[in-house]
């Protein structure tokens, strides 16, 4: 699809494009100039957020193929967006009226609504990309919960049958591209049945609610391949039924672990088009966690000997790099991936530039720090590359169309020193750096590493140590 921005304000607009409910690691698009293009992979329904320093983020609904002009105008704090948008208001039901006695955003006692009424006045957060309305959440009301049985039963009872009857209501017959905006809208207002069930089952944990959802219209095996927000239901019954909802907190990000949720899958999925789904989504997950590769592979074979879905594995293979296999296994040394589908170690890299200063960049496509850094690093390398400096980009995504997508949306996609790491996991020369964190710069001169922490382009000290290495390289050769 292609998203057309004028951009009126003086920062620069963000697009978040999430796959499925949750998506830890959205794709993300920036728009820098005052007229943008931006063209998105999409093949479905996909939820984006737009977002600008100085207005509100919006919530769109977009499908592949259309075209949608993104206007931020100075002093309005909303988004103008004209073209193929998908909103829609929603009058409030009896049924808000009544969740809101279970789970709501209203003060309920004196010190809350004075609290409530401070807020009111302070101003908004902004950060580079988004601005925030400050304000208060609030508990579930257990209280109230506790004290009224029949009335939550009524509710839970009410939403799972609204989950089904949405899917009922999109069989009338129509033009296609009212069909494809109905279909939509029972989607979205299963979301939020859905949404609401979620809510009141964190705190009740009433197994009844996950017993109900899995056995809704929601979960049949065509409503699960067909709704665009379908993944995020399965990975939602996965993470707390599957996986009892107990991740690991005790790593830097929130840990699930779908190599357990691979093996445990078949004791909750009857139906073995659910179960092959289930499967499907553990692995991509494995991925997306970043789980040893061996590990990865030990699982995808287990797949292929239960399955005869050669397309889902080809797809799998060429996203997730197990046609690399033995690259990625080997940890001797560090083994690149070109856009062309060639492999060359870093040792050819460093002896192919021995005779310059090699800044080597280690990035990837879900480190916000790397993808702003990269306006300095071609500033840094418009200036430095003819003086002898040569800049290698080092992306350590598992996926390989993620790595496509954003070396090409920062302009790397045509560098001749653009790779993709393979064996970065496995990599005694990884161990040895102790790479354990994004960015990081590294300074080679003369083949010989002189920086294993160097400052980023951003910083004027690499220019310091730039100029220093070029003159002392200038000294030696006379």
């Amino acid at each position: 699809m292609v998203v057309s921005v004028n951009n009126f304000d003086n920062s620069p607009v963000r697009i978040k494009v999430f796959r499925n409910l949750y998506d830890s690691l959205p794709s993300t698009y920036y728009a820098n100039k005052r007229v943008d293009t931006l063209r998105i992979p999409i093949d479905r329904y996909s939820v984006f957020l737009v977002s600008n320093k100085n207005v509100y983020t919006d919530t769109l609904y977009l499908n592949a193929g259309d075209t949608v002009r993104v206007n931020v105008l100075q002093g309005q704090d909303r988004v103008n967006v004209k073209g193929t948008n998908y909103q829609f208001e929603e009058e409030p039901d009896q049924l808000d009226s009544l969740y809101s006695l279970f789970y709501t955003s209203e003060p309920k006692n004196e010190l809350a609504r004075e609290l409530a009424a401070m807020l009111k006045n302070e101003p908004d957060i902004v950060t580079d990309f988004e601005r925030i309305q400050v304000s208060l959440k609030y508990s579930p009301d257990t209280e109230y919960y506790q004290n009224n049985p029949e009335q939550y039963n009524f509710l839970v009872n009410q939403l799972i049958a609204l989950l089904n009857h949405n899917h009922l209501d999109l069989k009338e017959v129509g033009t296609q591209e009212k069909n494809s905006l109905d279909t939509l809208e029972g989607h979205l207002k299963n979301l939020k049945s859905f949404d609401s069930l979620k809510n009141l089952y964190s705190f009740s944990k009433d197994p009844a609610i996950l017993i109900k959802l899995f056995n809704s219209q929601s979960f049949t095996e065509e409503q699960l391949a067909n709704n665009p927000f379908g993944k995020g239901y399965l990975l939602y019954f996965i993470r707390e039924v599957v996986l009892e909802g107990k991740p690991d907190r005790s790593k830097s990000m929130e840990y699930w672990d779908y190599k357990k949720a691979y093996d445990l899958s078949s004791n909750f999925f009857q139906n073995q088009s659910s179960l092959k789904f289930a499967r499907e989504v553990a692995l991509e997950e494995m991925m997306e966690y970043r789980e040893p590769y061996e590990q990865v592979v030990q699982y995808l074979n287990k797949y292929m000997q239960t399955y005869s879905d050669s397309l889902y594995v080809k797809e799998f293979n060429q996203n997730f790099l197990a046609d690399y296999d033995r690259y990625v296994r080997e940890k001797e040394g560090l083994n690149l991936l070109r856009a062309d589908g060639s492999v060359l170690r870093l040792e050819d890299v460093l002896n192919e530039h021995k005779d310059k200063i090699v800044y080597v960049d280690y990035w990837a496509s879900w480190c916000l720090p790397c993808l702003k850094a990269m306006v300095h690093s071609k500033a840094l390398r418009d200036v430095y590359e003819e003086k002898g400096v040569s800049f290698v980009y080092l992306n350590i995504d598992n996926d390989l169309s993620k790595w496509k997508k954003a070396a090409t949306k920062h302009g790397l996609f045509d560098h001749p020193q653009n790779f993709l790491a393979l064996n970065q996991t496995n990599s005694d020369l990884t161990d040895s750096l102790q790479i354990q964190a994004l960015p990081r710069y590294l300074v080679f001169s003369n083949g010989r590493l002189i920086n294993s922490d160097a400052p980023g382009p951003e910083s004027p000290k690499i220019k310091e140590l730039f100029d220093i290495e070029i003159e002392q390289n200038v000294e030696v050769k006379k």
